[in-house]
């Protein structure tokens, strides 16, 4: 009898598990229908509020994915920042889109500014670029003004400018450098420090894309 008992149980668990198998959550597959947790009202309230935003993130990038048709390459690009902004905040993401002029990484950028518009996120990307020319065309800053550079001023950055940095940078998760391959490892650091300096103090790292 108690042999019976037990088989039917693991029989049970098996099929709870095999009906799971195929669930995709977000990029993820889940088999934890057999598995018993002790919680509570506010914590499953909670719970349920993080699984709606996160549907509602997942559901605005398959709306863009579609409107802006990208190919699998430039889809992996984008999923890779979306899944990032929508998961626990860990390591900061540093990720570099190479291709020849045309290969379509201004599309991606495109893509990611419509994904973060439509979730009145808008704040969370600014887009930089060398110039004021490349700046211009995909609507952005040079990261000299993001970023407060000077090359006459060198490192001797006033506080009142570090402040200016700070509300510039103030809400920023991403910053998308265009034609990276212009910008000097000496500006790239400058950028960096900038960020991180004492009378900045963000909230969190920077993600460089």
């Amino acid at each position: 009898m108690r042999q019976t008992i037990l088989d039917d149980r693991f029989s049970a668990i098996n099929d709870s598990k095999s009906n799971t198998s195929n669930v995709y959550l977000y990029g993820r597959t889940t088999d934890e229908a057999g598995e018993v947790k002790i919680t509570d009202l506010q914590s499953e309230s909670n719970a349920a509020l993080r699984n709606a935003a996160l549907k509602h993130r997942h559901d605005i990038a398959d709306q863009i994915l579609q409107e802006f048709a990208l190919n699998y390459e430039q889809e992996r690009a984008f999923r890779l920042v979306t899944n990032h902004s929508s998961g626990p905040k860990g390591s900061p993401l540093k990720m570099y889109i190479g291709g020849m002029g045309g290969t379509g990484k201004t599309r991606v950028l495109q893509a990611l500014v419509a994904y973060f518009k439509a979730l009145g996120e808008s704040y969370c990307l600014v887009v930089v670029a060398p110039t004021g020319t490349a700046a211009a065309l995909i609507g952005g800053s040079t990261y000299h003004y993001m970023f407060g550079i000077n090359d006459a001023r060198g490192d001797n950055i006033s506080n009142k400018l570090l402040s200016e940095v700070k509300s510039r940078l103030n809400g920023v998760d991403y910053v998308f450098f265009d034609e990276v391959s212009m910008l000097s490892c000496s500006d790239l650091y400058r950028c960096h420090a900038c960020s991180m300096s004492k009378h900045v103090i963000l909230r969190k790292p920077i993600n460089y894309l």
